[in-house]
């Protein structure tokens, strides 16, 4: 039999990383913290390798270890890489949006539902968050623009979609800025934390370990 060629992309940058992506992400590393069979780093590179470049499990085990290390490495050579500028006009679906230009005037509605988070980190609230600070542009010229007006009905789905590196630049933005918007609040992630736990997802302990998570999978399947 024939070995069967298994063509793998691996992300450069967190440009190619959606937040759907990520959240998807995030959520299965949770979902599986109880399963002991493999060490936790070394599950959540199985994870990472699956939803982050498609390779599904069943694949994994055609890979050789060598390949699979090289894989690793590129991953954790775009992993680290966080510390991204706040990115103040994106574009989603042909609509350019903008950050709120002046946070020392943020409609006092906007503070409220973004202080009602007690946390700053990009999980199942952070598309709620990114609705709030980005907003469609309804006037612009080159030094200059205005978006529209906070409702708190707006559409945070679509945030969705813009990649991990307008979602980085926003968390460390945000977070640089947290104390002047939530003085109250002592309860808010440091971006550190968020991208810490990300790394050492990543990067996984030991090959042994990877092949016992491997092989309990094949054994079940």
């Amino acid at each position: 039999m024939s070995e069967q060629l298994v063509k793998v992309t691996i992300p450069q940058s967190w440009d190619e990383i959606t937040l759907e992506t990520y959240l998807k992400y995030r959520k299965t590393i949770d979902m599986y913290k109880e399963d002991v069979e493999a060490e936790e780093d070394d599950k959540s590179f199985i994870i990472a390798l699956d939803i982050l470049c498609g390779i599904k499990p069943s694949m994994i085990t055609q890979i050789p270890m060598d390949k699979l290390k090289i894989i690793q490495q590129d991953l954790i050579g775009f992993i680290s890489k966080v510390d991204f500028e706040l990115q103040r006009l994106i574009t989603i679906d042909n609509v350019e949006y903008g950050f709120e230009p002046n946070l020392a005037e943020i409609s006092y509605g906007a503070y409220l539902d973004i202080s009602k988070h007690d946390t700053i980190s990009i999980d199942k609230n952070w598309t709620k968050i990114m609705s709030i600070l980005y907003r469609p542009i309804v006037k612009k010229d080159k030094n200059y623009y205005e978006i529209q007006t906070y409702t708190g009905k707006e559409d945070d789905s679509v945030f969705l979609k813009t990649n991990m590196r307008v979602n980085f630049g926003c968390l460390f933005f945000f977070i640089n800025t947290s104390k002047d918007l939530q003085q109250y609040t002592q309860k808010s992630l440091m971006a550190e934390q968020e991208i810490l736990h990300l790394f050492k997802s990543i990067t996984g302990k030991s090959g042994e370990g990877i092949l016992r998570l491997l092989n309990s999978q094949t054994e079940t399947s």
